[in-house]
């Protein structure tokens, strides 16, 4: 590390949940396409998470101050078990660092793991109160721009 340099990737520290305080960030990698490849799409979405690492690291931290979250990186989802296995554990990773009050970024791969990721935030914060109305944001590189079969309805 270059102190008169720094770079995100200096400052991400590997995922330790009891270390996680409110406020932290927690990011998190899912390499896998099985989900893109059922639906019919292109592969190519399992390289997403380490080329968004790639350039996401290279980027310069606030110059001005200490960084006030800390940001950590739990890694990539190991690739075992079925689609809804992984499903599961991306769920219950996404839901612990959620309970303790980070923020949740997760990198696809597939656009289906929307599903675990937002399905963690609702567990967490439908619980604590009826009244909030959660909001999620998920990003998707594009637009379905498959052409419309209507034959396979």
């Amino acid at each position: 590390m270059n102190p008169l340099d720094p770079r995100l990737g200096d400052i991400i520290r590997k995922f330790v949940v009891e270390e996680i305080v409110p406020g932290d960030i927690v990011i998190a990698g899912y390499p896998d396409e099985e989900g893109v490849s059922n639906s019919g799409g292109r592969s190519g979405a399992r390289l997403g998470p380490e080329e968004i690492r790639r350039v996401f690291y290279k980027m310069t931290p606030p110059l001005e101050g200490p960084l006030e979250s800390g940001i950590w990186d739990a890694g990539d989802l190991a690739q075992l078990g079925t689609l809804e296995d992984r499903h599961e554990s991306a769920r219950k990773l996404s839901t612990e660092a959620l309970k303790k009050g980070a923020c949740w970024v997760g990198l696809g791969g597939g656009h289906d793991y929307g599903f675990p990721d937002g399905a963690a935030f609702l567990d967490t914060f439908i619980e604590k109160s009826g009244r909030h109305r959660p909001l999620i944001i998920n990003f998707d590189a594009h637009l379905d721009v498959r052409p419309v079969d209507t034959e396979k309805g």
